[in-house]
């Protein structure tokens, strides 16, 4: 759902109002909840402490009674004094007037008790007991020389929360008034607890709901503001207890039974027990709560009387004031568009001066409607010049168009004429460089022809040099050989004589016996080589002749080839000077063709050129042609444009004519 402007100012204004005031009253609460809670706890911490002061008073009081009544003279006769002893009797001397005086000293005392060294009671009070207290821890203590408390217990007679205390009694020498080392018994007494709740624990006072306990040493209650609870509460089943238990002292926020707690407790050093005082945190907070009640009745009270004055105020100076704008921008978007409407300006706040720019706007709008409605009238017209000359061009266009195509047709015609001409003179220049091509192809091979018979020449000439050269190099070799096989033949004698002298030494060795074995060896190895040599002597001579008979062979043939060489280097020559007679006419030819193609080309390409400028003469008129066409169709989009001008034009002044200018 849309908000209007009123809710839009007012809700977000008064939603942070509210969450201000909220959080105010909020942490104000807490603040106050916090200092009340700590100022509580300290409160009920000095009452421990008091408590723990009167306590610790009280047991310093019993332990002086009962440090008095084992130093008591008639206590350590009474157990000193054997039965056997003529004259004993229990009942007599000041040990009944001692008991009654301590019972009477002491209103919480319930019983006065003595024993002997083997555990028998002596006791001379109200209820005349007597027994054996032998197997008890409060005797056993007492004899080992300590003052024992024990713990809090419900008393056998009437179920009263007691305690029991007890001290060493020492003997005295017969006749002397003397103390000795020897224990001879103990004195003991049973301590109502009643005295002290009723003098401490009942009396306590922290607001209505405040409350008071005593704990043992096992956790039980042993006195409480709540006379029910005692010895009812063991306080150790309950999570708090636990805590109080392990911590000795201090202060806690506990719920017990669906009641939210605020206590402080403290241990007793000497015995023990443990005292808790509290009281119930709704009634600690009861103010604070009340207090917070009132802060969000005024928050609401506040926010309503907010709203209220916001909404008067918001109608009167906002919401009036737009609304007067809204009508009158209202008239002229669906009325009849006054624009000489103004607001009033009597103010100096946002709204007069939204109303200031309200009236300067609506002038501005006004001036520009008038100048719209002006040029909506120049503008019609212009736009029926504009249809006028749109007309008259479009008939220019398409005269022009009919006489472009005349020319058009006659440069068509010239220029088939043109290119029949060029395609005739082309096909002759064509012909014409055939020629030409032709004739330096062969001058080009005549060249060709004589460099190649020059160069016969001079290769025949240079293999008849070299074939001179080489019948001197065969005949060379040819004496050569022939020295080689004189050499041949004096090695074939070397090898012989070597023979021999290998003969000789072995026969010589042979008649040396053992001695001459060794140089026989050596015989043998020399004939062998000499044998080889005259083997290998024979194969170069054999060789040798078959050079010098292809030697020969050759010398003849060099000399034949090289008159060959001589008859094919004349011919040769000859072709050489025909060659060169004939290159120069064919020079001549090419020049002559050369010059006449040149001709041919320069006709050709003056034909081209008219042909090309026969058909730019064609395209040209083609463009203007398409020229005109696109000028017609110009002409006609005006027309069409200038139409829809003057039918704007009409649409502007119907839209002007709305207004009061």
């Amino acid at each position: 759902m849309a908000l209007n402007l009123r809710n839009k100012f007012l809700l977000p204004t008064l939603a942070i109002v509210i969450l201000g005031m909220l959080f105010s009253t909020t942490i104000s609460f807490y603040n106050a909840r916090g200092a009340l809670e700590t100022a509580i706890q300290g409160q009920i911490d000095e009452v421990t402490k008091g408590i723990n002061r009167q306590m610790e008073t009280w047991f310093k009081a019993i332990k002086q009674d009962i440090a008095i009544w084992s130093d008591t003279d008639a206590y350590q006769m009474r157990l000193s004094t054997k039965e056997s002893v003529p004259g004993y009797d229990p009942n007599k001397g000041f040990v009944l007037d001692q008991m009654k005086q301590g019972l009477e000293k002491g209103p919480y005392y319930d019983f006065i008790g003595l024993a002997d060294a083997s555990g028998k009671t002596k006791g001379f009070n109200t209820r005349q007991e007597q027994g054996d207290v032998s197997d008890q821890e409060f005797y056993q203590k007492a004899m080992a020389g300590e003052i024992y408390f024990s713990d809090i217990f419900p008393s056998p007679y009437d179920s009263s929360p007691v305690f029991m205390a007890a001290a060493p009694v020492y003997g005295i020498a017969e006749f002397s008034l003397e103390n000795t080392n020897q224990i001879v018994g103990a004195v003991y007494c049973i301590v109502k607890l009643s005295n002290f709740e009723e003098a401490y624990i009942d009396t306590v006072d922290v607001g209505k709901s405040g409350f008071a306990y005593i704990y043992n040493r096992s956790g039980n209650v042993v006195a409480h503001t709540d006379d029910s609870a005692i010895f009812k509460m063991d306080i150790n089943a309950h999570d708090f207890g636990q805590t109080i238990m392990k911590r000795k002292q201090g202060t806690l926020t506990y719920d017990y039974e669906g009641v939210e707690n605020i206590a402080a407790f403290r241990t007793f050093d000497e015995t023990g027990w443990g005292l808790v005082v509290g009281v119930s945190a709704h009634e600690v907070f009861a103010s604070v709560n009340t207090i917070r009640s009132i802060n969000i009745l005024l928050c609401l009270v506040i926010t309503l009387l907010m709203g209220l004055c916001m909404w008067f105020l918001c109608g009167n100076f906002i919401i009036k004031p737009l609304a007067k704008l809204k009508e009158g921008l209202k008239d002229i978007a669906q009325g009849e568009g006054d624009l000489t409407t103004r607001l009033a300006v009597n103010r100096e706040d946002e709204v007069g001066e939204l109303s200031h720019w309200f009236n300067t706007f609506m002038e501005k709008l006004q001036k520009i409607i008038e100048d719209i409605k002006a040029t909506a009238e120049s503008l019609d017209g212009s736009s029926s010049e504009l249809s006028r000359l749109s007309g008259t061009m479009s008939l220019n266009a398409e005269n022009m168009s009919v006489k472009s195509n005349t020319v058009a047709v006659a440069a068509e015609e010239m220029s088939v004429n043109i290119n029949s001409v060029a395609a005739a003179t082309e096909q002759a220049s064509t012909n014409m460089n055939l020629v030409a091509v032709a004739a330096d192809e062969m001058t080009s091979t005549i060249n060709e022809i004589a460099k190649n018979s020059e160069k016969a020449r001079h290769i025949t000439g240079d293999a008849v040099a070299q074939s001179d050269d080489a019948s001197q190099k065969i005949d060379e070799l040819g004496r050569a050989a022939q020295a080689i096989g004189k050499v041949t033949e004096t090695i074939t004698e070397i090898s012989e004589q070597t023979n021999l002298l290998a003969l000789n030494a072995t026969i010589e060795a042979a008649r040396a016996g053992d001695a001459g074995k060794g140089f026989a060896v050596v015989a043998n190895e020399i004939k062998d080589l000499a044998r080889q040599t005259a083997e290998a002597t024979q194969d170069i001579k054999e060789r040798i002749s078959v050079i010098q008979g292809s030697t020969a062979m050759s010398v003849t043939q060099v000399e034949e080839i090289s008159k060959v060489i001589n008859e094919v280097n004349n011919i040769v020559s000859t072709i050489a000077t025909a060659v060169e007679e004939q290159s120069v006419t064919t020079r001549e030819i090419a020049a002559n063709v050369s010059q006449a193609s040149g001709g041919i080309n320069e006709v050709s390409e003056r034909v081209s050129q008219s042909s090309t400028v026969a058909g730019g003469i064609a395209g040209d008129i083609a463009e203007v042609n398409h020229a005109s066409a696109e000028m017609s169709n110009s002409s006609s989009q005006m027309d069409m444009s200038a139409t829809e001008l003057t039918r704007l034009a009409s649409q502007m002044n119907a839209l002007v004519v709305k207004f009061k200018i």
